[in-house]
């Protein structure tokens, strides 16, 4: 059996030979499908770690504007002893000032967008020091990955085991309603994922996406 670094090398040749975004890792029918046949667990695309248990740490910009579509630069990337605020926060500030040259960027510097782990939300609130016209927020499309995956988990587990349990006579009358209240309530979720995983889209486009969430959740209250 091929060993967990042959596979992740192996699978990085394939997406780069066949022209496969790197963020496609994080789709989730995607990940379902590779934890499910391979039984392989994928790292989020800007998080990972060498063979040696080392951090690697990816800077990507791009120019912030309602109507144009972005394009994306990797300006740094680096090798993490440690991932916290401090390493983190050092190493974007560092590759900014490298990339720019000088320090009167700084008032350019806008929106800063991360997951959510605790210590990139610390990492956002340490850059606000330098960078006072930037706004740090989570990817939304995380956000909503984790909500779906919390609802599948915690809210509703009588419907993850409906191929799994031979017989359900007694709950059926639960499993109908839980799905009757998945489908008026949360059936947006997937569809707002797919639409926020589009590549180059622009910011107006990704406004009204989540618009419409907001919609759906008022208008089923």
């Amino acid at each position: 059996m091929a060993s967990r670094n042959e596979f992740l090398t192996d699978m990085c040749y394939v997406l780069v030979a066949i022209n496969i975004p790197f963020n496609k890792l994080q789709s989730t029918p995607f990940k379902n499908f590779l934890q499910k046949y391979v039984n392989q667990n994928i790292s989020n695309e800007n998080e990972t770690t060498n063979s040696r248990g080392l951090y690697i740490c990816s800077l990507i910009v791009g120019i912030l504007h309602p109507e144009i579509m972005p394009t994306s630069f990797l300006i740094s990337c680096k090798e993490l002893k440690k991932t916290n605020y401090e390493t983190v926060s050092r190493f974007m500030n560092d590759s900014l000032m490298e990339f720019f040259g000088d320090t009167l960027f700084q008032d350019k510097i806008l929106l800063f967008i991360s997951d959510a782990a605790p210590y990139m939300i610390k990492t956002g609130g340490a850059l606000k020091i330098f960078y006072s016209n930037m706004i740090h927020i989570t990817c939304v499309t995380h956000g909503l990955n984790r909500v779906a995956e919390k609802v599948k988990k915690k809210r509703f587990p009588g419907i993850n085991k409906l191929n799994m349990t031979p017989n359900l006579s007694k709950n059926t009358a639960s499993i109908i309603s839980d799905l009757t209240f998945i489908r008026s309530h949360l059936s947006e979720l997937p569809n707002s994922i797919t639409k926020l995983e589009k590549q180059n889209s622009t910011l107006n486009y990704q406004i009204n996406v989540v618009e419409t969430i907001l919609a759906a959740q008022k208008s089923g209250l």
